[in-house]
């Protein structure tokens, strides 16, 4: 019961800053770009919280640690995107937005090679491929 009390308080407060952020945004880029911010905190956060939780120098932290920057890329992005919509005629953070989102991607591509070589690593291909050979064995008997 207190779970549910504590989601459903939750719902209620998010749902209340989502209308309050889009009733005093003066553009729908600049509230998506709010909205954009305070996921990228909250994702920080729980990125930092996972990787202060696994063994220093596993695949996995650092792995964490790559993903954990490229969300502060995408954070610092969001805000020179916040910077640019409140100040219009500043256009200086452009390149420095192209750079950032260029260098995100890339941080995501060598995390998603992490994740291959993790999955490789732990993975378990041989029992997977045997499991299988079993069931098409059963199902044609």
């Amino acid at each position: 019961m207190n779970n549910i009390v504590k989601s459903l308080i939750g719902i209620v407060s998010i749902a209340s800053g989502l209308y309050v952020l889009f009733k005093l945004s003066i553009s729908l880029e600049l509230a998506v770009a709010f909205l954009s911010l305070t996921f990228g905190v909250l994702a920080i956060i729980w990125t930092l919280i996972a990787k202060y939780s696994l063994s220093p120098g596993s695949t996995l932290r650092d792995f964490t640690t790559n993903f954990l920057v490229g969300i502060t890329f995408l954070l610092i992005y969001s805000l020179t995107t916040i910077i640019r919509q409140i100040n219009s005629p500043i256009q200086n953070f452009v390149p420095i937005e192209y750079f950032l989102i260029a260098a995100t991607f890339l941080l995501f591509v060598i995390a998603a090679y992490q994740i291959l070589y993790i999955g490789k690593q732990f993975g378990f291909e041989k029992e997977a491929k045997t499991i299988k050979s079993i069931l098409r064995t059963k199902k044609r008997r």
